[in-house]
Order: C-alpha cells, then sequence, then structure tokens
C-alpha cells in the first residue's frame, strides 16, 4: 500500500484527498446532535473545527506551500474535537440506555439483513 503523497510530486492529489475527507467530517457534530449523544453547543464547536481544517485544506490545494498549515490543523482537530465531545456529552439514564439498545439491535438486525443479502453468512449480535 503506497501514500498518496509518495506517488504525488505536485501534492494536488493529496490536497484534494484531504479537502474531500474534510467536507466528510463536516456532519459529524450535527449528526452527533441528532442522535442525542452531545449537547448543542458541541455541533457547533465542532463545525466550526471542521471549517477551519477544510479552510487549510483548501488553501492547501490553492497553494501547495501551505500544506504546513493543513498538516498543523490535523493534528489539532482531532484532540480538540474529542475534548469538545467529552465536555459537552449528555450522560446516560436508564431511558437513554434503554434507546442506544434498541437502536443497538436495530443496526444489528440490518448488518445481518445486508449480509444475508449479498450472500454472507454471519451471526451479527450486540455484545452484552
Amino acid at each position: 500500500y503506497r501514500m498518496i503523497s509518495l506517488v504525488d510530486t505536485t501534492g494536488r492529489r493529496t490536497a484534494a484527498c484531504a479537502l474531500r475527507n474534510c467536507v466528510y467530517l463536516l456532519p459529524l457534530g450535527p449528526i452527533a446532535l441528532a442522535a442525542g449523544v452531545v449537547e448543542w453547543p458541541f455541533a457547533l464547536e465542532a463545525t466550526a473545527l471542521t471549517t477551519y481544517f477544510t479552510y487549510a485544506s483548501m488553501q492547501f490545494l490553492k497553494e501547495p506551500s501551505a500544506a504546513r498549515t493543513c498538516f498543523r490543523a490535523s493534528l489539532l482537530y482531532l484532540p480538540l474535537f474529542m475534548a469538545a465531545m467529552v465536555v459537552h456529552r449528555i450522560p446516560q439514564t436508564e431511558d437513554t440506555k434503554a434507546t442506544a439498545d434498541v437502536l443497538l439491535q436495530r443496526a444489528c438486525a440490518s448488518l445481518q439483513y445486508c449480509s444475508t443479502l449479498l450472500g454472507i453468512t454471519t451471526d451479527v449480535k450486540p455484545v452484552e
């Protein structure tokens, strides 16, 4: 397996890949809020963090000398994202735990159904 940066002498493919992945990260804050695992400020903070990371990636795509800024943004992103998630998490109560168990059961049933459609024999069960 070869990294893109080794075979990409101009840096454009690497920058485009970084930008694409940043765009994929943009909805994570609102998704966590919709899933009920964090409070609303987290969605704002996560969106702001990802927007800065996306901006750094866009700068890298425009000017390859901005690669260092994009790299630094990538180093800061995960610890700040996770710290914000810890600060704004919603503690589990018995009600939310029961809801999470139901969602987990549905997810396992969906995986089981998809695997049978694909002809893969597997027994997907949540760990208790």
